[in-house]
């Protein structure tokens, strides 16, 4: 059997910049990575979604590989110890019906499954990378820019968590807030240094807990660091505005 492909480099709101491999193979579908059949075997209560039937009235299995969101599985190196992990979209039978989430196998811990999305009623239609390294974005919505990303914290999946080697800008919403470094990882700490909205710097160290995080950050302006709270560490695309 031959397969003839073409490549073509596009803008997918699922995956960003991507080569798509267009194959003019009739019917070809490609095979769930043998970690996430390994799981699901194991797991015979889930499967992976089948938008035609679980999604009517909103998209077909057609529309979504159209949008490059197809399929609803993610090999990705969730915890960041240099082999690649699954994150996959499911469905969960249940006495009130059909409930969809998104559940993640490790590589080193392949005989259990964690969820990044505890079964709901609200359809999920895939995933897609994060901004974090080895994020997950749960696709709640297609042709929007509404999806936030979890990280694996090393106990959970974090929503918009960074993890050391992230780039971030500095930047907040309140446009009156006083940005800067902090001595010490805490409400009321000492500012070290002010610095402008949308400074640029990698995250060295991570503290808090969920809902409070704050990050160890080194500017790339000269080598100044210091803590910065999770509300003003925000992805490099910020313009300042």
């Amino acid at each position: 059997m031959t397969l003839t492909a073409v490549l073509i480099l596009l803008w997918s709101r699922c995956v960003g910049p991507v080569l798509v491999v267009l194959a003019a193979l009739a019917g070809a579908n490609q095979s769930a990575p043998s970690l996430l059949r390994g799981a699901l075997a194991r797991h015979p209560e889930l499967r992976l979604i089948s938008p035609d039937s679980d999604f009517p009235g909103e998209y077909t299995e057609a529309q979504i590989r159209d949008l490059g969101c197809w399929p609803p599985w993610l090999q990705v190196d969730l915890d960041r110890d240099g082999r690649m992990d699954v994150a996959a979209v499911v469905a969960v039978a249940s006495p009130s019906g059909v409930k969809f989430g998104v559940v993640s196998v490790f590589a080193a811990r392949e005989d259990s499954i964690r969820w990044i999305v505890k079964p709901q009623k609200h359809s999920i239609f895939g995933v897609a990378t994060g901004y974090a390294r080895g994020a997950v974005t749960p696709l709640f919505c297609l042709e929007c820019d509404a999806n936030g990303w979890m990280t694996w914290s090393g106990r959970s999946f974090e929503p918009d968590l960074y993890v050391v080697g992230d780039s971030v800008a500095i930047a907040a919403i309140d446009e009156g807030a006083r940005l800067g470094l902090f001595a010490s990882p805490q409400s009321g700490a000492t500012m070290t240094k002010v610095v402008e909205p949308c400074t640029r710097g990698v995250v060295v160290k991570v503290a808090g807990t969920p809902g409070k995080r704050w990050y160890f950050v080194r500017l790339g302006d000269g080598g100044a660091s210091g803590w910065v709270p999770a509300e003003f560490a925000f992805e490099v695309n910020c313009t300042g505005e």
